[in-house]
């Protein structure tokens, strides 16, 4: 019964009936001041599907490319390249790639090259004048060498018991001298690449006599006694082309050709001659001021061939006197000293020790 009263209630025509549903399509039923809160069954979820396109599938971009662009950094370039609108790929372009032998060093390396020798930049010694004792330091540099060899040679560059190789191309090396060391010392410095090739310098240092000479040195003079004077009898007779002088102490007859202004090979010969012996020949007969040589002179004026007609006739006889000798303290390569002896005028002969490649020489060392 109820029912059918509110079918009447709420009848209405088509023509409303449609008019009311567009309203509720379009509006809805909400009071000003009333606010929404919607309801789980009224709740709108929303779910954005993001569009996901292939690289292969984009297109073209329509967008210019900026004029100015960030300042190129040294590394390798993509293998791809943006075509700009209007234009063609440009080439690719890789930055050149470091050599695996130019990694950045401090310190600058010199290298020679093949056939090229190494280059001695400085060999210093200190102290440049030493004493007996002392020590020597030695210090080098060099570029385009792989070692270095440092030799010490004595006097007359005699080598000595030193001789260090296996260096390193820039060092240094203390020496030590010896306290009967004395005259000049070299050091020689041989630096050699890996090549073979090799450079090499040399220095000296001073170092000062332990004795005195019995005569007065030149200037320029480099050489030391290793004797003591002593004083010994000597024997001494003038030739037309030179003199004869004995010596006691070696018992040796030495033949002496020339005037002594200048350096001249010499001759020495042992003293064979014995007083049961004759002092002369009898049947040889100089002419008027000249004179025969007698005992030792005579014993090798007569017998050694070619010394009779290099020295000629003596212009006086032999006279004896009393020598000052020294001998110097450096040696030849042979092991000979140098000898120092006064002739009976004070004049000093010296007879330079014979060699491996020179002959034994005399001369006068003071006038």
């Amino acid at each position: 019964m109820q029912r059918r009263y509110h079918a009447r209630q709420y009848a209405v025509g088509p023509g409303l009936a449609i008019l009311l549903f567009l309203t509720a399509c379009t509006t809805p039923n909400v009071h000003p001041n009333q606010t929404l809160t919607p309801t789980a069954s009224q709740t709108v979820e929303t779910t954005v599907i993001p569009r996901t396109l292939a690289p292969s599938t984009l297109p073209a971009p329509t967008i210019p490319v900026p004029q100015t662009r960030p300042p190129a950094t040294v590394e390798p370039a993509p293998a791809t390249s943006t075509v700009e609108p209007g234009g063609s790929p440009p080439p690719t372009q890789q930055p050149p790639l470091p050599s695996p032998t130019q990694a950045p060093s401090s310190t600058p390396t010199v290298a020679a090259t093949v056939g090229e020798r190494p280059v001695i930049l400085s060999f210093t010694a200190e102290p440049a004048r030493a004493n007996p004792g002392d020590e020597v330091r030695l210090a080098w540099t060099s570029q385009g060498g792989s070692q270095a060899m440092v030799s010490h040679y004595r006097p007359d560059r005699y080598p000595s018991q030193i001789n260090i190789s296996e260096l390193q191309p820039t060092g240094s090396l203390t020496i030590p001298l010896g306290y009967d060391e004395q005259e000049r010392h070299y050091f020689e410095l041989v630096v050699t690449n890996e090549s073979g090739d090799s450079s090499v310098s040399t220095i000296s240092v001073e170092l000062p006599c332990l004795l005195m000479w019995f005569f007065p040195t030149p200037a320029d003079w480099q050489m030391c006694p290793g004797t003591p004077t002593v004083y010994f009898l000597a024997a001494e007779q003038l030739f037309e082309g030179g003199r004869m002088l004995w010596l006691k102490n070696t018992d040796m007859v030495y033949t002496l050709p020339g005037d002594g202004t200048s350096r001249r090979a010499f001759s020495a010969y042992a003293d064979t001659w014995e007083p049961v012996e004759p002092e002369y020949d009898p049947s040889i007969v100089p002419p008027e001021g000249r004179f025969q040589p007698i005992r030792g002179f005579g014993k090798v004026w007569r017998e050694v061939p070619g010394v009779r007609d290099q020295f000629g006739w003596a212009l006086a006889p032999e006279r004896g006197y009393l020598s000052s000798y020294e001998e110097s303290w450096r040696v030849t390569d042979l092991g000979v000293h140098h000898i120092f002896a006064s002739t009976d005028e004070g004049q000093t002969i010296g007879l330079w020790g014979q060699s491996m490649n020179v002959s034994a020489t005399w001369e006068f060392v003071t006038p």
